[in-house]
């Protein structure tokens, strides 16, 4: 059990810093609270735990949610016949960069988000 809690630590590690380089390289406009988009098919709940990895790593990295940034995670609980219809609210939320680690949701996410970066995070 405590190699599984290591391995989603370490995802989260990974996932943060994959996360943060849009944040570095706008580095020079600290006045902008950039909008990171979550998509996922678990629940919250089963989520959590990355997001406090992920929120973690941030702040090691000098960020602060709500005032560098601000999550935007939204569940397809999975039903991936839902990817557009998140990925078009994420859209219109106007997010700087889309993370999922939902393989399932990529064609449909590329087919409808076409200005975002989107990050795959496994």
């Amino acid at each position: 059990m405590a190699s599984f809690i290591g391995r989603r630590r370490f995802l989260a590690a990974i996932g943060g810093s994959a996360v943060a380089w849009p944040f570095i390289a706008r580095a020079q406009q600290p006045d902008r609270v950039r909008r990171v988009g979550f998509l996922t098919g678990a629940s919250f709940e089963t989520f959590s735990p990355l997001h406090a990895g992920f929120q973690q790593g941030m702040r090691e990295l000098g960020y602060l949610e709500g005032k560098d940034y601000i999550s935007e995670w939204r569940s397809v609980e999975g039903k991936y016949e839902r990817v557009p219809e998140v990925a078009t609210e994420l859209a219109r939320l106007k997010v700087d960069v889309i993370v999922t680690a939902t393989i399932a949701a990529l064609p449909a996410l590329k087919r409808t988000i076409t200005t975002i970066p989107i990050v795959m995070a496994i």
